[in-house]
This record gives C-alpha cells, structure tokens and sequence, in this order.
C-alpha cells in the first residue's frame, strides 16, 4: 500500500489559532514568521520550546538563561501556565484517522493545525468544545473540508519547503517480529500518532488491505475497516526522533511500513535542516549498532509528483 493511497482517509482540516500569555510567543511576534514548537510533559508541568537562528538573538528580550546554544540554532524553552494546551492535542491524537501537524507559534498566537476524516466530526468537536468555551483562549478557528492531509502538506510546503526522506532499518532492530510479519503479509502502512519521548513506544494508526491478526499490541479500531490500533518499538527510531527533537528538528509525519527484511520509513522533514537531519539517521545507528543499517532512498522536495510515486 502506498501513501498517497491513503489520502482519502482524511477529507478535512482544522487550524485553531489559541491565545497564549508566553513570553516566548510575544517575543518571536517581534521577529514576525512562524516558528515550530515542541511541547513536553515534566513532572512539574508542560513545558514549551521553539528554536531561533543565532543572529536573532540580540533582538529579543527574553532572560538569557532560556537561551540554549544547539548548532547554528539557539533553543527558548518556558514552562506553560497550564497543560490544556498538550490535553487538546494528546486528546486529538486519540481520535482515529486525527493527523495532527506541525504546531507553531505566529504573530504570539499557538497554531494546532490538524487533518481528519468528516466521520470523526462529532469527536472531534466534543475535544474543541471545552476549549472554544474558554473565554478568550480561542482567537480563531477555521475548519474546511480538504483532498486530504497531503493536501495540507503541500500548502505548509509553501511557506517552510519539506523534503521527503525515506530509509530503510533492518527489521532486527524492531521488536516483534511476529508483529511485523503479520503488518506485512497484509501490505499494511503505518503512521506515528504518538510522542515516543513520553511513552517509550510508539503508537501507530495502521491501514491495511486485509484483516490483521489480533495479536499482542494490535487493536482494531471500531467502525473503521482493515483500521487498527498498534503499539511496537524501535529503539533506532525512537532515538533518531529523539535526537532530532532535542535539535529543533520537527518531522511533521511518519510512515511506516514493513518490507521484507527491513522498515522502511518515509517522513516529511523541514528542507533547510535535511543534511543535519541526515547526519541524525548515520549517527544513531552508528552509536546504537556499531555499524551502519541505515539505507537512504529518497531526499528529495516535497512534490505533487513525488507524492504519486510514495
């Protein structure tokens, strides 16, 4: 089964555009643009972090104990006022066929821009409403209907260039092999819904051509057909989407898909940090196996052509 195979799973969009009281938030408004954010759960609270070129630096007015050297980039990280902000996401990313991606901060307002399908309409408004209730929390909200998420991913295109990077890890490195056998005798494919840096494993919506064994780890979705719920781990994987985190690094999507003896993973990678993303991949597995088991087959722009080829 092949991505742009799937686009029809998801019809619609919504953006919500939240006010924020972030010192973060108002001092990139003075820099204009839209920067990506990370949002992490602590013991102590959530905590937000977003990434500026170092030539900004002096232009902000923020305590320089929340600046945080990390190559070419500087880190801003603050702790959120309350958490309903990662409780509307975590609670979005549980509805099935919900892709959520890529939050960011614009003119001082959070932006949660996400894809669905129209048949999880009344789930998804049950999630909206306490937060559209909220006084003054919900500056603006648009929802439309779309051709689908890759639809969605062009339109970011425009604005933050993606390239599509696609590689292949031996299936050794993954844990459950019974499991990954099964997802591929049913040509089954993947994607991340979850945060393996909180849950030390991934979530992953699963489609597939035929019906899949309820083994350990695989729950079915209900109402939806051949749609399931899968819970696996790559130890590779979760520390390449570590590291690339901690480095500012925002894969917007990620599928997965077993073939043959391997996984083959394809993501959508901001273009100006493809060759340190890159660097990323060789690295892990570099210090993870002692050798390299990372294969590159695709690194190249986001295209309406590439995607009728992934």
């Amino acid at each position: 089964m092949l991505i742009h195979e799937t686009a029809g799973i998801t019809d619609t969009e919504c953006r919500i555009q939240l006010n924020i009281n972030s010192p973060i938030g108002e001092n990139l408004k003075i820099l204009g643009g839209e920067y990506s954010v990370f949002l992490k759960k602590e013991e102590d609270g959530i905590y937000m972090k977003s990434f500026i070129e170092k030539s900004f630096e002096k232009m902000l007015a923020l305590n320089p104990g929340a600046f945080q050297e990390i190559g070419d980039y500087f880190s801003l990280t603050e702790k959120l006022e309350s958490s309903e902000i990662h409780e509307l996401m975590v609670n979005l990313n549980s509805i099935p066929t919900v892709m959520m991606h890529q939050p960011f901060l614009s003119n001082g307002k959070m932006n949660i821009l996400f894809s669905y399908r129209h048949t999880v309409a009344k789930d998804v408004s049950n999630t909206l409403l306490p937060v559209v209730l909220k006084n003054n929390f919900v500056y603006n909200i648009r929802i439309r209907p779309t051709k689908g998420a890759m639809e969605t991913l062009l339109n970011m295109n425009k604005k933050r260039p993606l390239t599509v990077i696609r590689f292949s890890i031996h299936r050794d490195v993954h844990a459950g092999k019974k499991l990954m056998d099964a997802l591929e005798s049913s040509n089954s494919l993947g994607r991340l819904v979850n945060d393996y840096l909180e849950h030390g494993q991934f979530k992953i919506a699963v489609v597939s051509e035929k019906p899949l064994e309820l083994l350990e780890g695989i729950e079915e979705i209900p109402k939806m057909e051949n749609s399931y719920w899968v819970r696996a781990n790559n130890p590779i994987l979760g520390k390449i989407m570590e590291k690339a985190a901690s480095r500012g690094i925002y894969i917007d999507t990620t599928y997965i898909r077993p073939v043959k003896r391997h996984i083959q993973v394809t993501q959508f990678v901001p273009s100006i940090r493809v060759t340190e993303y890159l660097q990323i991949l060789f690295n892990t597995s570099l210090e993870e196996i002692q050798r390299n088991d990372v294969s590159v087959e695709i690194a190249s722009p986001l295209t309406e052509e590439l995607i009728e080829l992934i």
